[in-house]
């Protein structure tokens, strides 16, 4: 195991950043799509065959034992960064023992340390939310119509993605991390979803991610501990900013924190059965499967509680800027509300470079 570091505050930030880079390396290894089962189109077709089915999941096999390890073995000071970066390596190690008992009985007591879970206020604000009722809209927009507008949003604010149309399930990905940007080649798309991925996912994402790779610390682009939740919050709010709020969104952060509290205790047919009075089956089974994920028996309590931070995000985000604060504050990078003044008070910490505009739409006609 790796010798204890210590940082001396009166020198410089070599030391702080060699840490950093360390964990920024660990962090690249605990990789959260490995909580997804292996079988799912399987299991799929059993649940919609029978309801009262519970599926057994079968996860991809990796030790993190490694990781783990030197995770613990580092240790940090007491200074601004240090704190941040102890914080961040505690998360990490809560993450990285979460995923290493994958379909095991340890699995949700090592999620409930990463992630916590949802309060009772939440949970009665999320009950309400899940009566909206959800609008369809035309779809007229191509794949190559969309990829030009994002590149265009993208090389408005000087940054170089790869964005193209591709073959992949979901509807568009975003990765900051790899300067990437994929739209589905195979579908339609409405106007205001092209908006949304305007708003919520270079306005917020992308803008988030490249401040915070101009910061002296890597932290802030790959994301200070819970920088999560207060990351898809402002999204959300930011799309509300624009008159582009689709209760279908709400509707779905609602049902995601519902069924990770429901997770804890209840089978996932039981989960499965109750949003599909809601929802349509495949969605009430997509959101009772990431609430289980993890487990391998789902018949049995435990899962995983990640999701309802959507919720939990939006609200504290609106509530933030209620209250006066300021969005900018936000926008340092991947951070949480929670990190705001601390962040200030870093050496060499510069002030957000990339905004959301205001005339985001404004040359936009055809949208």
């Amino acid at each position: 195991m790796a010798s204890t570091i210590f940082i001396d505050n009166t020198k410089d930030n070599k030391t702080a950043k060699k840490i950093d880079e360390q964990l920024f390396e660990l962090s690249k290894q605990i990789e959260f799509a490995l909580i997804n089962p292996t079988n799912i189109l399987h299991e799929k077709k059993l649940v919609h065959a029978d309801p009262s089915y519970d599926p057994i999941f079968e996860y991809e096999k990796k030790d993190f034992t490694e990781v783990i390890n030197e995770l613990e073995s580092l240790e940090m000071h007491d200074s601004e960064i240090g704190l941040l970066l102890e914080e961040k390596r505690k998360l990490s190690l809560h993450k990285a023992k979460s995923l290493h008992h994958r379909g095991t009985p340890n699995f949700t007591k090592h999620s409930l340390n990463a992630y916590g879970r949802g309060t009772k206020t939440l949970l009665e604000d999320a009950k309400k939310l899940l009566e909206l009722n959800s609008e369809e809209r035309e779809k007229t927009e191509t794949p190559e119509k969309v990829v030009n507008a994002l590149r265009a949003e993208l090389t408005h604010h000087g940054f170089e993605y790869f964005v193209d149309s591709t073959d992949m399930s979901a509807s568009a990905m975003v990765q900051p991390s790899k300067k990437r940007v994929l739209v589905n080649k195979h579908r339609i798309y409405s106007k205001h979803f092209v908006k949304v991925l305007l708003v919520h996912e270079i306005g917020t994402h992308v803008l988030r991610a490249e401040n915070g790779r101009i910061q002296p610390f890597k932290l802030f682009s790959y994301g200070l501990p819970n920088y999560m939740s207060t990351e898809e919050g402002l999204a959300v709010v930011n799309e509300e900013k624009n008159g582009l709020l689709d209760k279908r969104i709400l509707k779905g952060y609602a049902a995601r924190a519902i069924a990770t509290d429901m997770a804890l205790d209840k089978s996932f047919s039981e989960i499965y059965q109750f949003l599909s009075d809601k929802l349509s089956p495949d969605a009430a089974f997509q959101y009772a499967l990431r609430s289980k994920r993890g487990i391998r028996d789902t018949s049995k309590s435990g899962g995983c509680t990640k999701d309802y931070a959507y919720l939990d995000g939006y609200i504290k985000v609106k509530n933030f800027l209620s209250a006066g604060g300021n969005i900018k504050d936000l926008y340092y990078g991947k951070i949480g509300l929670e990190h705001i003044d601390i962040v200030k008070k870093i050496p060499g910490i510069k002030t957000p470079q990339f905004l959301p505009r205001k005339d985001l739409f404004k040359n936009l006609s055809s949208f």
